[in-house]
């Protein structure tokens, strides 16, 4: 039976209800560390023509909170902490972000800043994928709507032991807004803990309520030596595609921008064209950080072809930065890489591999040339 400290380590990867950690991951939460969002979709009101017809359902929840913390701990009185978030679209109108900041989330004075991508497939599957600076963490829950709430899950065995722990995250509209609540259970879903609550409620009008920077902003002064490995991707940038299906070989334009996020943190990556005919405002939003813990680089995935996520990562091995699914098996199954290279000041390569012999040998199937166009001004550091 593992301790409180475990229980909660593994909480969090569904949402951020960490507590114990000793070392904050972000500069004051009213700092602009954050860099602005060139995803177009943000100022949308109602989800783009296109899009999953579902994802209407959410559109309550787009806006600016105020929200109320409670963090819920076995034995120990009941944690509050206050904070704000916004609720915007995302990939241009096809899926939405929350991005979510709490000044003080332990009670010694610790902020956090976290950010969910919420998405919904074409068979209503939905997914909140979530990224945080306290745990330096990301995860992926999945679900589905139940009456006028979305309820999501996912499960992890701590440590690797024997103990399951369930996860249950919903998202219920409230007649002040909604509330988020994650709930544990150790007993395959007999029995269900509370661990987080969120209340959220409309501020008052006019407030300036979420400043970032009006550039890529700047990194965490506490980030991660190895955070950094990825600041060659800030800016914008133009993209040259090449893309290789069975004998079929397509080449396109792309544009590609990516900022600092989490509270300087993480880096958020979103490209998008127009070269595809079935999907005019083609895009794709990518989040990344480092997990110390872990000693490894994680990314969230969400294209707006098929709005599925997905989780990945890897670590730098030498002068590239090699990534593969977390999950990745050999056998029958295909084997994937996907690798950044020849970094310049302002340019670099990516490539996607493919192997269908165990991993013996590698194929690229998509590659991707970035050239700079701007490294736009940072905010004060």
């Amino acid at each position: 039976m593992p301790g409180l400290r475990t229980l909660l380590l593994s909480a969090t990867r569904i949402t951020a209800t960490l507590w114990l950690l000793s070392t904050p991951a972000l500069g004051s939460a009213t700092e602009p560390r954050d860099g602005r969002l060139f995803d177009p979709g943000v100022s949308m009101k109602e989800p783009a023509d296109g899009a999953p017809e579902e994802l209407a359902k959410l559109r309550k929840l787009v806006g600016d909170w105020n929200l109320q913390q409670e963090l819920h701990r076995p034995g120990q009185e009941v944690l509050r902490s206050s904070g704000r978030a916004r609720v915007t679209f995302m990939n241009r109108g096809h899926a939405l972000m929350e991005r979510l900041r709490i000044d003080d989330f332990d009670g010694a004075g610790h902020p956090m800043a976290a950010m969910t991508f919420f998405a919904v497939d074409g068979n209503g599957t939905w997914t909140a994928s979530e990224g945080n600076s306290w745990t330096e963490s990301l995860s992926v829950a999945s679900g589905e709507l139940e009456g006028d709430s979305l309820v999501l899950h996912d499960a992890l065995r701590p440590g690797g032991g024997i103990l399951l722990l369930w996860f249950r995250r919903t998202y219920r509209p409230t007649a002040a807004g909604f509330e988020s609540r994650l709930e544990i259970s150790q007993d395959l879903g007999k029995t269900w803990r509370l661990s987080l609550l969120r209340t959220y409620s409309r501020p008052p009008a006019g407030d300036d309520f979420f400043p970032v920077a009006a550039g890529i902003g700047s990194p965490s002064p506490s980030r991660a030596t190895e955070g950094g490995e990825f600041d060659f991707l800030l800016g914008t940038f133009e993209a040259t595609h090449w893309l290789k299906l069975g004998e079929n070989e397509r080449r396109w334009k792309a544009n590609a921008t990516a900022v600092h996020a989490l509270g300087g943190t993480a880096i958020l990556e979103f490209s998008w064209h127009d070269n595809d005919t079935t999907l005019p405002d083609a895009a794709t939003t990518i989040l990344r950080i480092y997990n110390r813990s872990m000693r490894r680089w994680e990314s969230l995935f969400l294209t707006n072809r098929n709005n599925t996520p997905l989780h990945f990562g890897g670590v730098r091995e030498g002068e590239q930065i090699v990534l593969h699914p977390f999950a990745a098996q050999t056998g029958s199954n295909p084997l994937f890489r996907w690798i950044f290279f020849d970094l310049q000041k302002d340019t670099y390569r990516w490539k996607g591999l493919q192997s269908t012999d165990r991993g013996k040998t590698f194929a690229p199937t998509w590659t991707i040339d970035f050239a700079r166009k701007e490294l736009p001004a940072t905010s004060a550091r």
